[in-house]
């Protein structure tokens, strides 16, 4: 885990995460200069706060990536990611912010570079993406039979 306080980073991430210990260390992952391209330039921050899992996210689980990363545990229980997202924002040392509300996210491989370019079109920028799954129906209709 390399937490590095006092610096200031072009890019803060945040990724909140609810009982994810399996898909967290995949989107850690993806958001990973080995698997992100063309961002060597780009200095980025990575903050995770775990939303009251029921197993809370660990240090030793989420190291080996080679990111900026923090780890925070978020000391409200909530359905709502909003504390634990807020919580994250109030830590993030960075010129621009973004979000991943939920933790089960795989970034595509350009997706910190496109984002960069674009927050350099316009000083009050807004960048997103949309959002794609697997799977054989759209997410809240599957969860519903179970698939998870």
């Amino acid at each position: 885990m390399t937490d590095h306080p006092g610096n200031h980073f072009r890019l803060g991430l945040v990724v909140c995460a609810y009982n994810m210990a399996r898909e967290l260390p995949r989107t850690l992952q993806s958001l990973a200069r080995p698997y992100q391209r063309d961002i060597e330039n780009l200095d980025y921050q990575v903050i995770v706060v775990d939303n009251g899992s029921s197993k809370p996210a660990q240090q030793h689980d989420l190291t080996g990536f080679g990111l900026n990363l923090r780890l925070l545990n978020s000391d409200v229980v909530s359905p709502s990611p909003v504390h634990a997202l807020n919580m994250g924002l109030a830590c993030v040392d960075a010129d621009n912010i973004g979000v991943m509300i939920d933790g089960a996210r795989m970034a595509s491989p350009r997706l910190l570079a496109a984002a960069d370019r674009a927050l350099r079109m316009h000083p009050r920028a807004i960048v997103f993406t949309q959002s794609l799954q697997l799977g054989h129906a759209p997410q809240w209709q599957s969860a519903q039979t179970g698939y998870d």
